[in-house]
């Protein structure tokens, strides 16, 4: 597509140009009139080339990072992983139940909660609660795992969850899934 349109770019500009100036019309190549002009007209070319393709690929880009961001009810079951850093983003995550309007029935998922180090994590009263919470999250393919890949070390509240050791923990599920079971990866909308 950008090709397509950098081409009918490049046409209109050079009949618009040669009409204009009757120096490249009559294709006069070796003075300095016609060098010049050459000259201006490539730099011009080049320059809304340029900004076309910008325009188009950060259309493009808009596109695909607009996920749909869903309010869903979301039960946290176990805590897996917490990276808290002193600059940037700290990223804590869950195996979670989530019940969405678009699920009939509560759906097995791997919850990332990233968030700048100046906020708060979520509440031990919202990761301990049985009835769940209600949270915006989207979906995000990407990191989607295993279930036995996902290491699950403690309970969604226990304060031990920040520790570097290795724990286990095996939550109290409905239905355990298969190893080899994809569990959809959903990301926290906090802002």
């Amino acid at each position: 597509m950008c090709r397509v349109l950098c081409l009918n770019l490049k046409n209109i500009l050079c009949k618009n140009w040669r009409r204009s100036h009757p120096i490249l019309m009559h294709k006069q190549i070796g003075s300095r009139e016609s060098l010049g002009a050459t000259l201006i007209f490539g730099n011009l070319l080049r320059t809304v080339t340029a900004i076309a393709v910008i325009a188009i690929s950060v259309h493009s880009a808009d596109a695909r990072s607009r996920i749909r961001v869903q309010k869903a009810h979301v039960r946290f079951l176990a805590a897996s992983t917490f990276v808290r850093g002193t600059w940037g983003y700290n990223q804590d995550i869950f195996l979670a139940e989530l019940l969405s309007s678009r699920h009939g029935e509560p759906l097995l998922v791997r919850l990332i909660d990233e968030y700048p180090n100046t906020y708060p994590s979520l509440s031990a009263d919202v990761l301990a609660s049985q009835t769940g919470t209600a949270l915006r999250v989207k979906r995000d393919s990407q990191c989607d795992s295993s279930y036995a890949s996902m290491l699950l070390r403690t309970a969604p509240n226990d304060p031990r969850a920040i520790l570097h050791e290795r724990l286990g923990y095996t939550p109290q599920l409905a239905k355990t899934p298969e190893p080899d079971a994809i569990l959809p990866c959903y990301r926290t909308v906090r802002y």
